[in-house]
This record gives C-alpha cells, structure tokens and sequence, in this order.
C-alpha cells in the first residue's frame, strides 16, 4: 500500500514525466570545431572518462565533436569544456545548446 501512495504522489507531483530540472540537472548540448585537428580517438578516450556525457552524436556534419551532457550547474560545465579546450588547443567554434529533458516513468504508464 506505501508503494502505491508513493507512486500518486509522484504523479500529482511531476505527472509521468520527470524534468530532470527537477532533480537538480541541467542538459546542454555541445557543439564544437577545434582549432587544431584533434585525432577522433583521443576525443572518445576523454569522452569515456567524463561521467557527464549521456552520448556522443556520431554523424558527418561541420562539427568536429557533439556531445550531450547533464551537468549539476555551470561550473561542471565549464570544467567540461575547458577540458577539450586544453586537449585540442582551443576553438574555431563553441556552440552551448541548453535542451529540456524528461525522464518518462515507465513503470506508471
């Protein structure tokens, strides 16, 4: 019976989706054209490491990287930035996208 009143509450609350604002998380999306070329596999080696990133968009377009990321706040998105910044010796282009993302809650469809 507690799982059921948790679950109403849930969904008086934030409905069946979650805004993940909400729970404290920001979502950007990243697009980048370094300054200098940068080999694909140093970037993906550093994109496994940051914890932050939900994917890498794979596709051939002007950008060198396009990575999605949620963030706690600002300074863990720059700290993120700064990273492929120091990798690659800069930029030629940032652009910083901030998108709306909602967890749906499957299990109260």
């Amino acid at each position: 019976m507690a799982g059921l009143k948790l679950i109403k509450l849930v969904e008086l609350k934030w409905g069946r989706n979650i805004d993940i604002k909400k729970l404290g998380r920001e979502y950007y999306k990243l697009n980048i054209i370094f300054s200098n070329s940068v080999k694909y596999s140093k970037l993906i080696t550093l994109v496994e490491k940051i914890p932050q990133v939900v994917y890498v968009d794979e596709a051939i377009c002007e950008y060198d990287l396009e990575l999605n990321v949620e963030v706690q706040n600002d300074a863990e998105l720059h700290s993120i930035v700064n990273l492929f910044k120091e990798l690659a010796g800069g930029f030629e282009k940032l652009e910083i996208k901030q998108l709306d993302k909602y967890y749906k809650l499957g299990f109260l469809a």
